[in-house]
């Protein structure tokens, strides 16, 4: 009787395992490195070493990632400003939000048209 309950175990324990892999997932472009870094920064000292940390990681900045390209499969938000207003709300630094509205805009806003220095305003080049 062990034997068959072990068996049919199997699948259980590797639908678990398989349900949790997106809770470990980690940043896969520079957007949703700010959105995960900076989400919440009550500094700018924790503000400037989120933007380090991205920036190391992703030497491109937002040139690397795609417009819209948070819309893909199963998305978070409906458009940057629903982003912005999640991901912002607990952010006191004011250059922490300005990196966060770019990085909402470039990953939930629209799918067309090339990145430009205006898509992150002076946050990008402080």
């Amino acid at each position: 009787m062990s034997a068959r309950y072990n068996a049919d175990m199997k699948p259980v324990r590797l639908l678990a395992i398989l349900a949790f892999c997106p809770l470990i997932a980690h940043a896969d472009n520079y957007a949703t490195c700010i959105l995960d870094k900076v989400s919440g920064a009550q500094d700018e000292p924790a503000v400037t070493a989120a933007y380090q940390s991205c920036r190391q990681a992703f030497p491109a900045g937002l040139g690397e990632v795609n417009q819209g390209a948070g819309q893909e499969f199963f998305s978070s938000y409906v458009n940057g400003a629903e982003c912005i207003r999640d991901k912002t709300a607990g952010t006191t630094s004011r250059r922490g939000a300005m990196l966060i509205g770019a990085a909402c805009r470039r990953l939930y806003d629209g799918s067309s048209g090339p990145w430009t220095a205006a898509d992150v305003g002076a946050a990008d080049s402080q």
